[in-house]
């Protein structure tokens, strides 16, 4: 049996990339089920909700950068606030159109974020972190 991730969550506020993004995970069927939030705030709603009733919690997350209502910096100060052996168990991988090198610093220096990609995703850059981070393909 193949090894899979329980829950996976896309935070971005564009219907259509989270759409693709889907696919393309659905497609390398590398987990049981994939939240969407469409900003950082709802995507702290579902994770707090997702503690608060032993739901599925997200062990990877591809984070947005330039969003409305919250962006994905003001959602990684609110992840900060939760417990270190919750976020030590969520993984997130920046999925953004920013070029800024001091957004691409700024998430390298945060332990929790174990990539920083360009959109479009693309199976041939998450594969390696998979296999790195959760001993996957």
């Amino acid at each position: 049996m193949k090894k899979k991730l329980n829950c996976v969550m896309l935070i971005d506020d564009d219907e259509a990339n989270n759409f693709l993004n889907k696919r393309i995970i659905d497609k390398m069927d590398f987990t049981e089920h994939i939240e969407v939030a469409n900003n950082g705030l709802q995507a702290m709603e579902l994770l707090n909700k997702g503690i608060k009733m032993e739901l599925c919690l997200p062990r990877l997350i591809f984070l947005d950068l330039n969003m409305p209502i919250m962006d994905g910096w003001e959602f990684l100060e609110e992840f900060h606030k939760l417990s270190y052996s919750l976020r030590k168990m969520i993984k997130v991988i920046v999925l953004t159109t920013s070029l800024n090198p001091d957004d691409r610093s700024k998430a390298e220096s945060l332990t929790e974020i174990i990539g920083y990609l360009n959109k479009p995703l693309r199976g041939i850059f998450i594969e390696p972190l998979l296999k790195e981070h959760f001993n996957m393909f």
